[in-house]
């Protein structure tokens, strides 16, 4: 049985989606049975304006990097991690796609201070900038921007591996799409946090809910600040020597997983919720993708945050 709703052709689109259409299409999805579901999308901009992105182009999808984030609000780090996948892509017969997830039942963060409907609008921002930021039209993908309620990342991939809408053709698993998922390295960490996890078995280790995951799917890590790539570097050698094994990692999992150089400075959404509140516009934009500041002043996010 399907998780997903289908979408009208009408919300796939370039222009952003208003709030009102935003918040409509959350409601339905919040009461529905669905555990995942595709919004909205931005097509790539060298798609032609007669081609409905209501499922993915050349048949079934190899490759889907999925940037699985609060977005409170995006930064200029969301922007690096996507852009910098994408741009390393190899080529594929059929192109990727990028999913921008956001997850209504976080298992750490409560739905505050920005409320999801706003959240929704500011990854369209955010949609809009990745596709500003490649250098080529061949790099610029289809852009999804969803929803899931599943809090945990191997319930995620596991509910978009079965999703019609990624697999329009294949109402099992699907064997050829490899989801890309992109971290930074804080999530990584809350990614290996055993706490989360309970054996599936009876006498099971809490990790073993992760090894469907690995079968297919892969992590791409971005360090904090230039030269974080080290933490991450010794956190996947710790992986790979065993280190994790007591809690049921695997060694192999480290193949899976591409650690890559981040962004220079503190840059998080944090610092940019603080600066919005004391009025700080310069570093708003120093911090924030474009279209940040003008949202989050037109319908005064972020200024009662504690």
């Amino acid at each position: 049985m399907s998780s997903h709703s289908s979408i009208p052709p009408e919300m796939h689109s370039m222009r952003p989606l208003p709030l009102s259409t935003l918040s409509t299409l959350l409601k339905g999805f919040a009461s529905s049975q669905a555990t995942v579901q595709v919004l909205t999308t931005i097509p790539a901009p060298s798609a032609p304006s007669s081609t409905p992105p209501s499922a993915p182009p050349n048949g079934p999808l190899q490759t889907l990097f999925v940037l699985d984030s609060s977005f409170n609000p995006p930064t200029l780090a969301h922007l690096q991690i996507a852009t910098s996948a994408l741009v390393s892509s190899p080529p594929t017969a059929a192109p990727p796609r990028l999913l921008l997830l956001l997850a209504i039942q976080n298992a750490d963060k409560a739905p505050k201070p920005a409320p999801f409907p706003h959240r929704l609008a500011l990854m369209q921002s955010l949609a809009s900038a990745i596709h500003t930021q490649l250098p080529s039209p061949s790099t610029c993908p289809a852009i999804d921007i969803g929803v899931t309620k599943h809090p945990y990342y191997h319930s995620k991939a596991s509910a978009l591996a079965t999703d019609p809408f990624y697999n329009p053709e294949t109402p099992a698993i699907s064997t050829q799409m490899t989801q890309i998922h992109l971290l930074g390295y804080d999530t990584l960490l809350r990614f290996f946090d055993a706490k989360y996890y309970s054996p599936p078995t009876e006498g099971g280790k809490p990790f073993d809910v992760l090894a469907d995951y690995f079968v297919r799917n892969r992590l791409r890590i971005m360090g904090r600040g230039k030269g974080g790539r080290e933490e991450v570097d010794e956190f996947v050698r710790r992986l790979k020597d065993g280190e994790m094994d007591e809690e049921g990692a695997k060694r192999e999992w480290a193949e899976r997983m591409e650690v890559v150089e981040g962004i220079e400075g503190d840059v998080s959404s944090t610092r940019v919720r603080e600066a919005i509140k004391a009025g700080d516009w310069d570093t708003v934009d120093e911090l924030a993708v474009a279209g940040v500041k003008q949202f989050v002043q037109e319908e005064k996010l972020y200024l009662d945050e504690g």
